[in-house]
């Protein structure tokens, strides 16, 4: 229909950029997801397949450690059509990535509407840093950072994980990132997204939070001993 042919349209000129803004990356991560549940819950079963994406044993963890595991096979599946034909799928996988086409116009349309242009990554992949008190929902109003929509994926540079059982609204990102210049030290730069202090009532809580999203680092000089040598 003229929905996946728009969908089809966007993925083909899309840049591979995965920021926030981003409507190919949007379209990108949902056929992902829709062409895995097409092509592996039929073989797998719900429980399964959930634990194939990463969905946690433990009910108070966001995930399990293999998360975002599923790119690979996915496109080594794609590029390699006998691999598919091994799983025993009752589909062809031209049938299966169909599906996965059509279900990710689908999700596209309920999720994000109808227009297009109005669909961005960052509408479906948001991230809250979250205080450890912050569950309760009266004292998560004063201490949990903003909602924000974000860019990246579990394989960008920008790394901050999709969790496809949150539906993209729960993401993880490695809170420390550091340039280090190792001929000059002093040029350091690093960004903490939480802030200096982890104590609400510190003017340091969350205040490197506005850097962190927007992907700005803070100088930071390092200082290496004097008698240790590089190699070149």
């Amino acid at each position: 229909g003229g929905g996946e042919a728009k969908v089809l349209e966007i993925l083909r000129s899309w840049d591979g950029d995965g920021a926030a803004e981003s409507a190919g990356m949007a379209v990108y991560q949902v056929m992902l997801l829709t062409t895995m549940r097409a092509a592996l819950e039929p073989l797998l079963g719900d429980e399964l397949y959930a634990d194939f994406l990463g969905a946690p044993n433990n009910p108070l963890a966001v995930m399990a450690g293999h998360t975002g595991r599923y790119t690979t096979w996915l496109v080594q599946l794609v590029e390699s059509p006998g691999r598919f034909e091994r799983l025993g799928h009752e589909k062809t996988l031209s049938e299966v990535m169909q599906k996965g086409l059509s279900d990710a116009t689908g999700y596209l349309v309920e999720r994000l509407g109808p227009k297009p242009e109005r669909w961005n990554w960052g509408r479906l992949h948001r991230l809250k840093f979250q205080h450890a008190l912050g569950i309760n929902p009266w004292l998560g109003r004063f201490l949990n950072g903003p909602m924000i929509p974000v860019g990246g994926d579990t394989d960008t540079v920008f790394q901050t994980a999709v969790v496809p059982h949150h539906a993209f609204s729960q993401a993880w990102c490695p809170s420390w990132r550091q340039v280090v210049d190792m001929a000059a030290p002093g040029a350091g730069r690093t960004v903490l997204p939480t802030g200096q202090s982890g104590h609400p009532a510190s003017p340091n809580y969350l205040d490197q939070f506005p850097l962190w999203s927007t992907g700005k680092l803070r100088t930071h000089p390092t200082e290496f001993p004097r008698n240790l040598k590089l190699r070149p």
